[in-house]
């Protein structure tokens, strides 16, 4: 499908294996996306996309920590592949090449979804990020994942990460 979709000019292969599209196509994309009859696939897309990274990143980390405590995780939802990996250079080469996706990942569900996926790759990536000296994105990815934890009142997210939000300024006395 991905083969006719780059032959019609709908999409471009950026490098092997991941695509592209005009901001155009981008737009009518999200403007079809509002209506009601495709929030629910949307929804269902959203859930299937952020399976997918959660599931493949713990697949890394399992393989990069193998002694590391980690979160458990429920099982994925049907059709999703998760990338499996049996040698460290290609669980850090797969997080190196996805990191733009998987921090873009957890703020999506921070802001427009459960949280949960937000806060469970926050702390999967929190090793890799601090250990490739990516501090800033660590802390921001961190603070996001808190920020939905705490605004969805999940103890079990708000134990697991390192970085609290601030509280919220009161007005008056």
């Amino acid at each position: 499908m991905l083969a006719e979709l780059v032959r019609a000019h709908l999409i471009t292969e950026t490098v092997p294996g991941r695509f592209g599209c005009h901001e155009l196509l981008c737009t009518n994309g999200s403007e079809l996306a509002r209506t009601q009859e495709m929030a629910q696939e949307l929804a269902t897309a959203r859930r299937r996309m952020l399976d997918h990274y959660l599931h493949s990143a713990h697949a890394a980390d399992s393989v990069l920590m193998p002694s590391r405590d980690r979160v458990r995780l429920r099982p994925h939802t049907a059709d999703v592949t998760v990338q499996r990996f049996t040698e460290q250079v290609g669980a850090a080469d797969w997080l190196d090449t996805h990191r733009s996706v998987l921090l873009a990942a957890i703020d999506q569900d921070a802001w427009h979804g459960s949280g949960e996926h937000s806060w469970q790759l926050a702390t999967l990536l929190e090793l890799y990020l601090g250990r490739s000296g990516r501090r800033q994105e660590q802390l921001g990815a961190q603070t996001s994942a808190a920020g939905a934890a705490q605004r969805l009142g999940d103890l079990r997210g708000l134990r697991r990460l390192p970085c609290q939000p601030a509280p919220a300024l009161r007005r008056g006395p």
